[in-house]
């Protein structure tokens, strides 16, 4: 039997996405846009909402064309707004309208893993210091803000930065660990 992260365990949805994405280094500016503006999305909500929702977020958002939702109107909005198959939260969307113009004036992969020599940082989590994980996080929340990024705090750049590979938080039994 194949040990995997335990939060995994439980739910199909959280065992394939597990299993396919979480923690894949991911490097494409368009799937790191699209998995940003998720992590912002969920931030108060459960993870399995926006794996159930997903497939009608990515659609309402033009597959996260950074091009094409940098240039969203109110009119955009107020469609989002409307779609019940999607997360209907206006500061989100906006918050991922204003990203996109801001992604559209840099290297989102070059911003991003840059600061880490393109590498992955292993188990920052598993250390158990928490407040070096707050302090840690917190400078790169402070440069994403800088850059005028919004609605990214600790919790969701931490989250986004195991998703898309920079920290590698896999349990130290589970099959990825060492991948």
């Amino acid at each position: 039997m194949v040990e995997r992260c335990d939060w995994a365990k439980d739910n199909s949805k959280l065992l394939i996405y597990h299993d396919k994405e979480w923690g894949v280094k991911e490097t494409n500016n368009r799937k790191l846009f699209e998995k940003l503006s998720l992590e912002i999305m969920q931030a108060g909500l459960k993870w399995t909402l926006i794996l159930d929702k997903r497939n009608e977020i990515i659609k309402a958002f033009d597959d996260f064309d950074i091009e094409k939702i940098s240039e969203y109107s109110i009119n955009d909005i107020n469609r989002l707004m409307s779609n019940k198959n999607i997360i209907r939260n206006q500061k989100k969307i906006e918050a991922i309208i204003y990203n996109a113009r801001i992604c559209r004036s840099i290297d989102l992969k070059k911003f991003i893993w840059e600061p880490f020599n393109y590498s992955r940082l292993d188990h920052l989590l598993h250390t158990g210091d928490y407040k070096y994980i707050d302090s840690f996080i917190s400078k790169y929340v402070l440069q994403f803000k800088r850059n005028g990024f919004k609605r990214i705090g600790n919790k969701t750049l931490y989250s986004f930065y195991q998703v898309i590979g920079v920290i590698n938080d896999h349990e130290l039994k589970c099959f990825y660990h060492n991948r």
